[in-house]
């Protein structure tokens, strides 16, 4: 995900989406065309499982081709900097109790509750 905004992500993915949902509605036409020549009756059309059940790995894939990285490394720089500077100035400060700011150990403790809620 390296060079990709949020938004550029959420862009592949709808893109994934997309991709899945023409499939899904080429294997219908295609199960209807096989009822109309009679390869299949209609009951057996709809007995057929859904050809495409879930976005795969191959619609994330076509997606990736064509997509496209919003975020040179001059702005992660910017962000890294950003970053550097505020995580040095809660270090000086502290916060009110006097206690110092742990970004780091902030961060650790996100990932883990988010580890959680994934599970």
């Amino acid at each position: 995900t390296e060079g990709f905004s949020g938004a550029d992500i959420t862009e592949i993915c709808q893109r994934a989406a997309k991709n899945a949902i023409r499939d899904s509605i080429a294997a219908g036409i295609e199960r209807q065309e096989r009822v109309e020549a009679g390869e299949l009756t209609q009951e057996e059309a709809d007995l057929l499982p859904d050809p495409v059940p879930f976005i795969t790995k191959q619609h994330f894939e076509a997606s990736m081709s064509k997509a496209r990285r919003s975020v040179g490394p001059e702005i992660v720089k910017q962000y890294d900097d950003f970053t550097a500077k505020i995580k040095q100035q809660w270090t000086t400060k502290g916060t009110a109790d006097g206690s110092a700011y742990d970004i780091d150990q902030a961060a650790e403790e996100q990932k883990r509750e988010d580890a959680l809620l994934d599970a």
